[in-house]
């Protein structure tokens, strides 16, 4: 909720993931809003090695590094 900041769509996806934790990967990567990207960039940043998370926020999570990298 934190990184949603005070911006209501945010706050609604953030929302919908702490009341839906019984979304698989799956279901969640299907829906559509506009705060999609912000949500899958913000979970990336979470995603550690063995966890399960899908290849779409680990590509997102290698692609910020590597952007961190540049000088």
């Amino acid at each position: 909720m934190r990184a949603s900041g005070n911006l209501l769509s945010r706050q609604m996806v953030a929302g919908l993931l702490l009341v839906r934790r019984d979304l698989c990967w799956e279901e969640f990567l299907k829906l559509e809003h506009p705060e999609r990207e912000w949500a899958l960039k913000t979970l990336a940043k979470y995603v550690r090695d063995g966890d399960g998370a899908p290849d779409v926020l680990r590509k997102l999570r290698d692609a910020e590094e590597k952007a961190k990298e540049k000088p």
